[in-house]
């Protein structure tokens, strides 16, 4: 993976209010009106990422290379897939309706995970076609109305339907009984263990095929899959990893990789790194000869799935099948409507399904009898019983995955440095962009404005106050809303004494900020719609933030004979600075204000305390915190740290995450460097 990174001071207060409050207005260093440097960079990534793909694969080899399509998706996604492992099926309720049963049931997908989800079974002893139904972002998940209108006209048409609570929705929420939204924060925490949100349910789909498979009265050889909007991406994906789904109709989800960059796609709908590898025309066209109709909402308001977006998708897609000699197996439906899976749809599903899936042996007509929406509480597997603890939610997981990759970091008996720099450079994707040219824009109140152009076309605003008289020293300090949002107690506080300092908007952020993705943002975290388009590119903005402390570095070092330099980092900023010193083998003081202590997964509560640059797939795999301040002899004091939830530790807390610190510096044969201050006390 290619990852990115920029660092060296960044504060993220708990609100924009607090950040405002007695705040300097410090002078702007590019000129006014200057446009979205960051959103229209991304775009020219991704143009250049999707055309580049086309050179990767023809119509003929995107055919015979399905199996590394299928290894390059489980690999990027983290699939973790157990076909050995029991499916331990469980029902817990059943209802009769008209002419089908509906089961509440569990199954187990992976070691110790289970998931919920209803089977609709129509009368009769089969072997009954079947169809795996995956919903979208829907209150309610399987039991929403659109998840049951589908598996009742599918029940009532002879298939078998199962309704798949996906990963974090549903019952396999925090919290059972509340719809809650699995994405951000929550759900990009499961790159930190080597997973991601869209592996994960891929991992709960596959199995749930697995399970069809073993009921005596389904059609093994006749499966299909469906969903609409993300539901609909479940739907590809699936098909694309799994070769016994026979007919495929996504529903409201078909665009291109390309058009969700810069979009307010979920985080379950990124493959990391997948722009690396694939467009989606190369995994639609991975599933030919087999069945394939994409149904498309003419009026569809996400840009991701537009008509326009499909039928570029679809062109490639279609001539794939035909050099495969199924042109006819590929089709598209567009619909006057919005985005939804509506009742014209599903009749075109069923038309579909009837027609590729049922063999001539059952009836190819569509059956629409009435549709009876059930309470959502009588579809509970668990209702009125305490959910099983084997029904992981995301923080369960990820904080029990975390803990087995720490302690086999513990384990290891030292860290030879060469080999986890290595290994840190490429988790980052960190290549240092040689400092190509300083230009000077002028002095106001004593600040000199700078823009630094790199090798690689980057453009960093920096604003310096000198140090008086032949002091050469300086602090570098950022904050991760950019330079103007800095409090005034903070950067008084490194501009105490004759030291100098430097302000820099970092990538993303101050003047660098791209209002856009501020805009699609909306509710979310800061950093979400940046965080998941740099994602589709291999890249990060932690990855970003390295590359630009170590560009600013230079020209501070060389431009500025400074002789002491002091690296400032608050919160999500700390870790990038420490990465950096790391990763370069930095001699330079560090200063980490309440940063993270951990990347382990503390608590689901307040998981949004920290911004979503701080998200860096597989770190926890690579090892943590105090490994990487291990790599480096930079004297670092590390204040006030939190977990990764922004908890204050306990003094208990304090005590462990010290001696850890210090076993870690131990193995890396350092002397110690590192001390902690909690409250202003030297500990």
């Amino acid at each position: 993976m290619r990852f990115y990174n920029l660092i060296v001071l960044s504060f993220v207060c708990t609100s924009m209010a607090q950040s405002v409050l007695g705040q300097t207005t410090l002078p702007k260093v590019f000129s006014a009106n200057t446009p979205d440097k960051t959103a229209i960079g991304i775009r020219e990534q991704a143009k250049a990422a999707s055309q580049a793909i086309s050179g990767l694969y023809t119509n003929e080899n995107t055919v015979t290379n399905k199996d590394s399509i299928r290894s390059f998706i489980f690999t990027q996604a983290g699939v973790t897939y157990h076909n050995k492992t029991p499916l331990n099926l469980k029902s817990t309720k059943t209802i009769q309706l008209g002419s089908f049963r509906i089961e509440n049931i569990r199954y187990q997908s992976q070691p110790g995970v289970y998931v919920t989800a209803s089977l609709y079974v129509p009368e009769g002893t089969g072997p009954f076609p079947a169809v795996v139904n995956m919903h979208g972002h829907w209150p309610g998940a399987r039991r929403t109305e659109i998840a049951q209108t589908t598996a009742q006209l599918l029940a009532q048409n002879g298939y078998v339907c199962i309704n798949v609570d996906a990963w974090g929705a549903g019952e396999r929420s925090p919290n059972p009984h509340m719809h809650e939204y699995h994405g951000s924060g929550l759900g990009a925490s499961l790159l930190h263990v080597g997973s991601s949100l869209l592996g994960q349910q891929l991992t709960d789909n596959i199995r749930a095929v697995d399970l069809l498979c073993s009921l005596p009265y389904v059609d093994s050889s006749n499966i299909g899959a469906t969903g609409a909007s993300g539901g609909g991406n479940q739907t590809m994906w699936l098909a694309a990893a799994d070769n016994r789904i026979k007919a495929i109709v996504p529903v409201v989800s078909i665009g291109t990789f390309e058009s969700y960059i810069m979009n307010s796609n979920c985080f379950c709908e990124l493959l990391p790194s997948g722009l690396c590898g694939l467009e989606t025309w190369t995994v639609l066209g991975s599933m030919a000869p087999r069945p394939l109709k994409i149904l498309t909402a003419m009026n569809d308001a996400n840009p991701a799935f537009t008509s326009a977006q499909m039928l570029r998708s679809f062109k490639k897609a279609k001539q794939i099948y035909a050099s495969n000699g199924a042109a006819k197996q590929i089709e598209y439906e567009l619909f006057n409507s919005g985005h939804g899976y509506w009742n014209e749809m599903q009749i075109s599903m069923l038309s579909w399904f009837n027609q590729h899936l049922k063999n001539g042996s059952r009836p190819n007509y569509t059956v629409i009898d009435k549709i009876t929406i059930l309470p959502e509480d009588s579809l509970a597997t668990y209702m009125g019983v305490p959910r099983e603890i084997e029904v992981a939610t995301t923080a369960q997981f990820c904080r029990e995955k975390g803990q087995m990759l720490r302690k086999k970091m513990f384990d290891t008996a030292n860290f030879p440095d060469g080999v986890k720099r290595s290994e840190l450079i490429n988790l980052t994707g960190f290549i240092p962009d040689a400092v190509k040219k300083t230009h000077p824009t002028g002095t106001v109140n004593g600040w000199e404005k700078i823009i630094i152009e790199t090798e690689g076309g980057n453009l960093i605003p920096l604003l310096i106050k000198h140090p008086s008289g032949e002091n050469r020293t300086y602090n570098l300090l950022f904050y991760p809303s950019g330079k103007d949002s800095i409090p005034d107690n903070l950067l008084a506080k490194y501009s105490a004494g004759n030291a100098g300092v430097v302000l820099a908007d970092l990538w993303g952020t101050g003047e660098k900020e791209s209002a856009e993705a501020r805009r699609i943002d909306g509710s979310l975290p800061p950093f979400h719609t940046l965080s998941r388009s740099l994602l589709w590119l291999g890249k990060t903005i932690m990855g970003n933030w390295i590359e630009e402390v170590d560009a600013i570095q230079q020209v501070i070092k060389t431009n500025y004979q400074a002789r002491h330099i002091t690296l400032c980092g608050y919160r999500e900023t700390a870790v990038a600075i420490l990465l950096h010193a790391a990763i370069t083998n930095g001699k330079d003081p560090l200063i980490l204000e309440e940063g993270p202590i951990s990347y382990l997964f503390d608590q689901e509560p307040n998981i949004n305390f920290y911004n979503m640059s701080i998200y860096l797939p597989e770190f926890l795999v690579w090892g943590d915190i105090s490994l990487a301040a291990s790599l480096t002899e930079a004297p670092i004091t590390v204040i006030d740290p939190r977990s990764i939830s922004g908890r204050t530790l306990s003094k208990e807390e304090q005590i462990l995450y010290g001696k850890e610190f210090i076993d870690m510096v131990q193995k890396a044969g350092k002397a110690n460097h590192i001390k902690f201050i909690y409250n202003d006390i030297k500990k």
